[in-house]
């Protein structure tokens, strides 16, 4: 099945729900971890499966570099922050060895 064919036979609404799951997810995880601030909006209105956050003390770029060396997630570094873009490929899981690795990188 091509791949446009997957998302149509999908349908966006369902689609946009996924998203939005996963997004909420991801921040939720992020507020519980100490010393990591989320930099983009947390409205529900206002967001879905980006994430802009920062974990103090560690350089944007080293995070991200550890987080697709060690698990596979790819994040992107940018001026602010960790952005992490999430759609209906991701999985729970992804967002949950994020989190994890999220809080092992914070505690050091």
């Amino acid at each position: 099945m091509a791949r446009r064919d997957f998302l149509e036979r999908i349908g966006t609404d369902t689609i946009h729900t996924r998203i939005k799951q996963l997004g909420n997810r991801l921040r939720a995880g992020l507020g519980k971890i100490r010393g990591v601030k989320i930099l983009s909006s947390t409205h529900p209105e206002l967001c879905a499966g980006i994430t802009t956050y920062s974990v103090d003390g560690h350089a944007h770029r080293a995070v991200s570099d550890e987080l697709w060396e060690r698990d596979r997630i790819m994040p992107r570094a940018v001026g602010m922050g960790i952005r992490q873009s999430l759609h209906i490929y991701n999985t729970f899981d992804d967002v949950d060895r994020t989190l994890a690795r999220i809080g092992e990188i914070a505690a050091r």
